[in-house]
Order: C-alpha cells, then sequence, then structure tokens
C-alpha cells in the first residue's frame, strides 16, 4: 500500500516535471509571438522575420530583414542576409537595453541561438571604426553582431561560428 503511494506520488511528479518542460517551451514560444504583436510586424508571409536568442546576456530578440535606417529606429535586430545554414549573415542593431545594449557583455565560446535552430559559438570580439568592415568575417558558417558603442564612431564586432 505504501508502496503503491510512493509509485503514484512518483508518477505524479513526473509528469509534472514534463508538463512544466512543456509549458516553458510554450511560454518561450508566446514570448517572441507577444513581441511580433508589440513591435506590429505584418503576418509571417508578409514580412521576413526571425529571432535571435543569447543567453549568456538574457537576450532574446526578433531579427527582420532589411539593414535600414527605418528598422534600426524601430530598434530591432535587422539583417540584409538570408537565414540559413552555411550562409555569411551579418545582423546589426542599436545599443539599447532591447536590442544589443547588453552585447559588450557577451565572452568567447557564449552561445547564441537563430531560431532555435542553428547554435553559434562565439569566437572573436572586438572594436572596430566603421571604415573596418574588412574584419567582418566571411566565412559561410560564421555570423557578425555589430552595434554602436559609447563613441559613435566605433562598433563593437562579435563573431561566432556555427556549431555543427
Amino acid at each position: 500500500m505504501v508502496l503503491k503511494k510512493i509509485s503514484c506520488i512518483f508518477l505524479i511528479i513526473s509528469i509534472l516535471g514534463f508538463l512544466s518542460l512543456e509549458a516553458i517551451e510554450n511560454k518561450h514560444i508566446l514570448e517572441i509571438e507577444k513581441k511580433i504583436r508589440i513591435l506590429k510586424l505584418k503576418p509571417p508571409n508578409l514580412v521576413d522575420y526571425n529571432y535571435l536568442e543569447i543567453p549568456s546576456i538574457n537576450l532574446k530578440q526578433i531579427i527582420i530583414s532589411g539593414i535600414t535606417e527605418e528598422n534600426l529606429d524601430k530598434n530591432y535586430i535587422t539583417t540584409n542576409d538570408k537565414i540559413t545554414k552555411n550562409n555569411n549573415i551579418t545582423l546589426a542593431g542599436h545599443s539599447i537595453r532591447s536590442v544589443f545594449g547588453k552585447l559588450h557583455k557577451i565572452k568567447l565560446k557564449d552561445k547564441i541561438y537563430i531560431n532555435n535552430i542553428y547554435e553559434y559559438e562565439v569566437i572573436k570580439k572586438e572594436i572596430i571604426i566603421d571604415s573596418e568592415t574588412y574584419k567582418l568575417s566571411k566565412n559561410k558558417d560564421n555570423i557578425n553582431l555589430l552595434t554602436c558603442t559609447l563613441n559613435n564612431k566605433k562598433r563593437l564586432l562579435v563573431i561566432a561560428k556555427l556549431v555543427d
């Protein structure tokens, strides 16, 4: 009788644990959908958007196509590149709290995720000046993250490599 009660309690705890993991994943999806509604993005078939997550700096943010003044001024992370495997991607955004405000805290080997599909690992971090665009990685398995520093003539460049 006691063993049956213990087994039953253990089963209930296991089920609750599984349901809480499912709830966490659903919460993540709901957070992204909420940001899309808040940012008043067009439906997915009308605009190309993805999302970026950097757990080490607690960043989850939408990425939209078009590195334009308009998109940057709306405080999006933007890209002109198609987000696919084996494609060099550059992401740009303002250095404000909701975008890349904490990017300076990122460290080598930190993980970066795009769409919860692609996993990258930070391999380089440096301050560059506007004219040093040649320092961006051209490697097809890398992403470049760019944001401004306190000195508007300089940029923080973070390069991460796709993890196989």
